[in-house]
C-alpha cells in the first residue's frame, strides 16, 4: 500500500513550510515516518531546484504532487516557454525523483502580457505592499530580475486576466493586493488566491 501514498503540496507552501511550519502535504492515506521523511526531504529539494532557475519568477506558480516512489506531476502557470520546456529535466535531476510529468499551462508571453506584468509587479511590490519585497523564505536568484525566485505573491496574468497565489499576513494586505492589480491600466479583473498566514516571529 506504501506506493500508493502521495502527497501535494505548492511551491509557496514548502517555502512557508519550511520557514513557519505551517504547510501540511495532503496524504492519500496517513504515512509511517520514513515514507513521510522522504517526501518532506524530496518536496523541500524539488522546491529548492525550481527556485534555483533564472526562468521561474513572480509571474509563474506551481503546484506538485509527489508519491513515495518518487514520481513528480507538476501543474499550475508557467510565464516563460524556457522554463515550461526546462523544468522537468532540473526535477529529474533531484535525489530520489523517478520522473517528472509536466502538465503547466503556458500564459502568453507576448511583448504586452510581460509589460503588464511589469506594472502589476510594480504596483503591488513597490506602491501598495512595499515590505514585501524583502519578505522571502530563500534567497531570490542571483541578477538584476526583481521577481526571480521566490516571493509572497505571485502574478498570474494571462489576456488582461489576473490571478494571484501565494501568502500574506493580513487581510488587509489581501485586500491591497487586489486593489494594486486592479487599478494597473489595462487589468480586466483580478481574482485573489492569497493565503493569510501568521507574520513570522520577529518580521
Amino acid at each position: 500500500m506504501k506506493n500508493r501514498m502521495s502527497c501535494t503540496l505548492t511551491l509557496g507552501a514548502v517555502v512557508v513550510a519550511l520557514a513557519m511550519a505551517l504547510a501540511n502535504p495532503v496524504w492519500a492515506q496517513e504515512p509511517d515516518d520514513a515514507a513521510h521523511q522522504k517526501a518532506q526531504a524530496m518536496a523541500k529539494a524539488v522546491t529548492e531546484a525550481v527556485y534555483g532557475m533564472p526562468q521561474y519568477t513572480a509571474f509563474s506558480n506551481v503546484d506538485f504532487h509527489i508519491t513515495v516512489s518518487g514520481a513528480v506531476n507538476l501543474t499550475g502557470v508557467s510565464a516563460d516557454k524556457d522554463f515550461k520546456s526546462t523544468v522537468c529535466r532540473v526535477i529529474e535531476r533531484v535525489d530520489g525523483v523517478t520522473e517528472c510529468t509536466n502538465n503547466l499551462y503556458q500564459v502568453g508571453v507576448s511583448r504586452a502580457d510581460r509589460e503588464l506584468r511589469l506594472k502589476i509587479y510594480a504596483s503591488i511590490y513597490t506602491r501598495y505592499l512595499p515590505a514585501y519585497d524583502t519578505v522571502g523564505f530563500g534567497q531570490r536568484a542571483a541578477g538584476g530580475n526583481r521577481a526571480m525566485g521566490p516571493h509572497a505573491i505571485h502574478i498570474v496574468e494571462d489576456k488582461q486576466h489576473v490571478l494571484l497565489y501565494g501568502y500574506v499576513f493580513s487581510e488587509e494586505d489581501r485586500a491591497s493586493a487586489t486593489h494594486a492589480a486592479n487599478v494597473v491600466p489595462g487589468v480586466i479583473d483580478v481574482k485573489n488566491y492569497l493565503r493569510v498566514v501568521p507574520k513570522p516571529d520577529g518580521s
